[in-house]
């Protein structure tokens, strides 16, 4: 039986050892392709220089000290330390936001809430926020391999402050310190503090008396702007001030040489247009559109205006008129291809010449006369009447040949006239016919039917027209 109880126990802690992802289980961190269920588990098994990769929202419950150089991917999850957060002698990156809450039992440490010991380096790409409690970089002066040093890319709030003990720090972004006890503020004891954003101090405690404190009124966003040093117990260091354009830069001995340099809030005073910033829409040709605007010096952003409408830009083709279609002109907006018709003209009509007789007419046929217009060419025909025949003549002659075979030629004249008018003229129709002598018949000239009768070889009897 205790045989078996052994074999048991020593199963349990076999599993207890194992990674989660060996037991199927799900977890809130991950190194590799591993998954765990604490953060803990998981800075236990992640290698000098590893990664460890969020995959949910993560709270820290106790006290966490990092003390081999680690890569922390929040992935966008939030990641918050309950109590404080130790970076000890290594180099952390944490790609992300971080949050570090104080309680009541922190107090003996507020102002190390997060805390970089000797030869530590913090990189925070995101925001770095701290509830009740503040930041502490250590380093050790004369040795400079020991140097600390925090960097954050985005903002820092703090409710307490920032003291930095012969080491450095660099912010991105804003920082903002809210002080609710005694002593909060911004110390910087050796090293150098480089704020590229706005800084903002306020302290809760109105008592100027006991709590030296240096105002920059309206240059600050809001509130008391306070620098508190706290240098050794009971005593307060002193120090110089020159407020440089946008740059407050405060220095003062002690054991060490201390440089605070603060990009503080620039007294906007002339504003370009930015239209990379926020909200620009551009004017169209109905529409207005808003320009954003920023300060020349310091970049904050200023209230904008308002672009205005555009107006249309037309472009103008015109159309002249025709013969028979109406002129106009089309106007085009360049930019937002509006378009109307204006300017109407009439139509020309057309412009004929005098027409042109391609058939003339006879006494027994129309004749066609046709017009073209000058401008398009256009043309339209005429029928001209039959002409009337006033009068109406037959002649003949005829031409001896040899023997008894003659030529007989026969001309028909009409004296002509077209209606309505009282001009003549004549049209001939000849035709000449191989005969014999004394020959007598009705021949075809043009339109008509001649009866000759003829007598020997040279002579005409008789000629008339039949029809």
């Amino acid at each position: 039986m205790k045989k078996l109880l052994a074999i048991v126990l020593i199963l349990a802690m076999s599993l207890a050892l194992l990674p989660m992802s060996a037991m199927a289980a799900t977890g809130p961190v991950k190194v590799g392709d591993t998954e765990y269920a604490t953060f803990a588990a998981a800075l236990t098994a992640v290698p000098d220089g590893g990664t460890i990769d969020l995959v949910v929202d993560t709270n820290v419950p106790a006290n966490t000290t990092i003390s081999k150089p680690v890569t922390i991917n929040t992935n966008g999850y939030e990641l918050k330390f309950d109590r404080r957060l130790i970076i000890s002698g290594v180099n952390v990156t944490i790609d992300g936001d971080i949050i570090v809450v104080g309680t009541s039992a922190d107090d003996g440490v507020i102002d190390q809430l997060l805390f970089l010991d000797y030869s530590s380096k913090l990189n925070v790409t995101g925001n770095v926020t701290l509830t009740r409690g503040g930041i502490w970089v250590q380093g050790t002066y004369g040795f400079p391999q020991w140097e600390s040093k925090l960097t954050v890319g985005g903002d820092v709030f703090a409710e307490y402050g920032i003291v930095l003990s012969q080491a450095s720090m660099e912010v991105g972004g804003n920082v903002t310190i809210n002080g609710f006890l005694w002593g909060a503020g911004i110390a910087v004891e050796g090293g150098t503090l480089t704020i590229e954003g706005n800084i903002n101090l306020f302290n809760e405690l109105e008592d100027p008396e006991n709590f030296p404190y240096f105002r920059l009124g309206d240059k600050f966003s809001a509130g008391y702007a306070r620098f508190i040093y706290n240098l050794n117990p009971g005593t307060v260091g002193g120090f110089d001030a020159d407020i440089a354009d946008g740059y407050y830069i405060a220095s003062y001995t002690w054991v060490m040489t201390s440089v605070v340099k603060l990009a503080v809030k620039h007294i906007c005073e002339e504003f370009i247009d930015d239209p990379d910033g926020e909200g620009y829409v551009a004017a169209v040709c109905e529409e207005p559109g808003f320009m954003p605007t920023k300060c020349s010096e310091c970049g904050e952003p200023g209230e904008g205006y308002v672009l205005p409408a555009l107006g249309h830009a037309y472009d103008v083709e015109v159309t002249p008129p025709t013969c028979l279609e109406d002129g106009f002109t089309t106007f085009t907006c360049s930019r937002c291809a509006d378009e109307y018709v204006g300017d109407e003209v009439p139509a020309l009509g057309h412009s004929w010449d005098r027409g042109l007789i391609t058939i003339k007419p006879t006494a027994h046929a129309e004749g066609l006369k046709i017009f073209t217009c000058k401008a398009c060419g256009e043309t339209y025909s005429v029928v001209l009447p039959k002409l009337n025949v006033d009068g109406l003549t037959a002649d003949a002659y005829v031409e001896f040949i040899n023997g008894n075979m003659n030529y007989l030629t026969i001309t028909v004249t009409e004296l002509v006239s077209r209606e309505g008018s009282s001009k003549q003229s004549e049209v001939f129709y000849t035709e000449t016919f191989l005969i014999k002598n004394n020959a007598a018949g009705e021949y075809d000239v043009g339109p008509y039917t001649v009866y000759v009768n003829t007598k020997g070889n040279t002579q005409i009897r008789e000629i008339y027209v039949v029809g």
